[in-house]
């Protein structure tokens, strides 16, 4: 356990640092919230052959940024609705809402990956998730967590872990250190 422990704080710390962003300017984060009111939400108007969560039908390799942005940047605002959906699809097997897109948008969007790590964190402690756990049990949540976030089956060292954790009513530790893996920066950003 104390290893695993010393992993996940190297693991955060190298994120943090890596990562760091300053902060948007007003002027974007007043674009974002009249892009959304207008109904610019999710959807990125790039056309009707993107899934839910604003991939190509080829999956996270299709992604495409266009003029858009770069995989990754925390500062582009089609990346950070993405990430935020991703979130969603993991912990609650639904799509965001629209307080939730625009909420977390402006945290990621503020303040980077620490906003990032925050908002995984809440929706990870929220009501909704120990509710959802409750009804699907940990196992299938951890399932649904690597399948939506790195495409596969959790690794048995994981799984317990995970599961324990969720077990213990730590959602918030779950999806926050999910996020702050070297797997999630390698595969989502």
């Amino acid at each position: 356990m104390k290893k695993q422990s010393n992993i996940f704080l190297r693991s955060l710390v190298l994120t943090a640092l890596a990562f760091c962003v300053t902060a948007t300017t007003l002027e974007s984060n007043a674009q974002v919230r009249g892009d959304i009111r207008r109904g610019g939400g999710f959807d990125d108007g790039r056309g009707s052959d993107r899934d839910d969560r604003g991939m190509g039908r080829g999956g996270r390799d299709d992604h495409r940024h266009d003029d858009r942005g770069r995989r990754g940047d925390l500062r582009d605002r089609y990346e950070v609705e993405r990430l935020v959906e991703l979130m969603y699809r993991a912990a609650f097997n639904r799509r965001a809402d629209y307080e939730g897109i625009v909420g977390f948008s402006r945290e990621i969007l503020n303040r980077g990956s620490q906003g990032l790590f925050d908002s995984a964190r809440m929706i990870g402690a929220s009501p909704e998730m120990r509710d959802v756990v409750r009804r699907e049990g940990s196992r299938r949540v951890v399932y649904n967590i690597y399948r939506v976030f790195f495409n596969r089956t959790p690794d048995p060292s994981g799984f317990y872990h995970w599961t324990r954790l969720l077990d213990e009513g730590r959602g918030g530790d779950v999806m926050a250190g999910i996020v702050a893996s070297e797997e999630f920066y390698q595969t989502q950003l």
